[in-house]
Order: C-alpha cells, then sequence, then structure tokens
C-alpha cells in the first residue's frame, strides 16, 4: 500500500494565485478596454498572449503544491502582489489634459522624408474640400497638413479636442490638442493645430468640437528660436462637448 505523503507547498500555491491574478487583470484590461489607456492598440494582441500564457503556466503549477518540499511564500512575492492588487481595486484614469503642463504642445509635426505623400491626392477630401477629423484618421490628417500646410489651404476642416494656452500664444488663439500615443503611455506627446478666435475667451483644457477653414502662418519655435510655416485654423464654431471615453489618439495609419 503506498503510504506517500502528500505535502501541501504553500510557496507554490502563493505562486499559483499571483499567475492567476495577473492573467485575470490583464483580461479585465482588455474587457473593459482600459487597456488603451496604456498601450496602443496594435500591442493589444501581445497581452491576450500573456494572459494565456500565464494560464496555460497556471495549469502547470498545480502538481508542484503536492508534490515539491514545502516552503513559505517569499518576500520577493510582494513585488508582483503589491501592483495587481492595486490595478484590480483602483480604476485607472490614464493620462488628464495636466500633462500639457509638463510636455508641452508639439503644433508642428516633425517631417520627413516619404516616396508618397500621406494625404493620397485622389482622396475625398481633395474632391469635396473638407476635412472631418476622427480618432482613427486624427494621426494621418495632422501629419499631412502639417508636412504640406499650403496643399490644404482654405479647405474647411472639423475637429474635436481640448484647449490649451501658455503665455507664447498671442490673445484670440488657442491649441485644439490631442494626446498621441505611439506605443505606451509613457511615449505619449501632446500635438494640436494652432487657432485663431475672438468670439469668446474658452477656458483652459475645456473639450471642445471646432469647425474653420485652414490657413497658414509663421511660426518662432521658443526653443530653436527658427521659423517655421504652420498649419492655421481660422474657427468659424465652436461647440463644447464631453470628453471622449479614450483621450487618447494614436499613431495607426489605416486610412
Amino acid at each position: 500500500m503506498n503510504n506517500k505523503k502528500l505535502n501541501f507547498n504553500l510557496g507554490e500555491f502563493t505562486w499559483l494565485i499571483l499567475m492567476l491574478a495577473i492573467s485575470f487583470y490583464f483580461y479585465r484590461l482588455v474587457h473593459t478596454k482600459n487597456i488603451y489607456m496604456f498601450i496602443n492598440p496594435n500591442m493589444v494582441k501581445y497581452v491576450v498572449f500573456a494572459s494565456g500564457a500565464l494560464l496555460i503556466l497556471a495549469f502547470f503549477q498545480i502538481p508542484k503544491i503536492i508534490n515539491t518540499l514545502e516552503h513559505k511564500p517569499k518576500f520577493g512575492y510582494l513585488i508582483f502582489m503589491i501592483p495587481i492588487i492595486i490595478g484590480i481595486l483602483v480604476n485607472p484614469v490614464g493620462l488628464t489634459e495636466q500633462v500639457t503642463q509638463v510636455k508641452g504642445v508639439n503644433i508642428v509635426e516633425d517631417t520627413t522624408t516619404r516616396t508618397k505623400p500621406i494625404i493620397n491626392s485622389d482622396s475625398t477630401i481633395h474632391q469635396e474640400g473638407q476635412i472631418v477629423m476622427e480618432d482613427k484618421n486624427y494621426f494621418t490628417f495632422l501629419t499631412g497638413i502639417a508636412e504640406e500646410p499650403n496643399k490644404f489651404k482654405n479647405f474647411k476642416i472639423t475637429l474635436t479636442g481640448f484647449v490649451y494656452k501658455n503665455n507664447n500664444i498671442k490673445n484670440g488663439q488657442f491649441i485644439i490638442a490631442r494626446m498621441l500615443m505611439t506605443c505606451c503611455a509613457a511615449d505619449t506627446q501632446v500635438v494640436g493645430f494652432l487657432c485663431d478666435y475672438n468670439e469668446q475667451n474658452l477656458d483652459k483644457d475645456a473639450w471642445v468640437e471646432i469647425t474653420g477653414v485652414l490657413d497658414t502662418t509663421n511660426y518662432t519655435d521658443s526653443n530653436s528660436k527658427q521659423d517655421s510655416l504652420i498649419p492655421l485654423i481660422k474657427v468659424q464654431s465652436v461647440k463644447k462637448v464631453v470628453p471622449p471615453a479614450s483621450k487618447y489618439i494614436y499613431i495607426n495609419n489605416t486610412n
């Protein structure tokens, strides 16, 4: 008769719980779409893979709980446990408009040498003379217009963002800005268009939808002191709006 004693390894059991908790946390972030506050949607598939891989590893962890000599949980487990508990209990909010106080706003997008324009000449906006910027095409239009501002003069444009102002911006002007994420929240930068609008005083950080006409102006960078030709929106109408569920736009040229 086999009288082999079964152990209960508390340390291995604790590691099992940690793997399940991390896997659940990843799943919850993806399911609630809060994951988009931290990484570009193109990276979500890797989080899903990691969640599944942890579940598989947790399955193979089960035999170790009863077949491995007993040992106590290590103090190092707290390194994993504390952020997971906080992540599950606290609802993430992501970056806010106040990030502009730290990073400022880029109103001139860096240009690169391209073999073809970002916005094709046969695009419907060239036929209709109107641009409607949405989350899915914001970066495409932002970069295309910034690289060739003269090409889009007199085009009507509609877009949504938050109001940014500082001491370097003239009276009657503001920047309509959005937070642009390349890969993750750590590399987020704030980008936007300079706007002319003399009708009313807009509150800083207020979310608005504007409609106007594209023009150009010379802009002097406060750091390099160099002049650049940048797009300028001559605002015709402003409507206050509720901030979107996701305040980010992403580098994801699908248009």
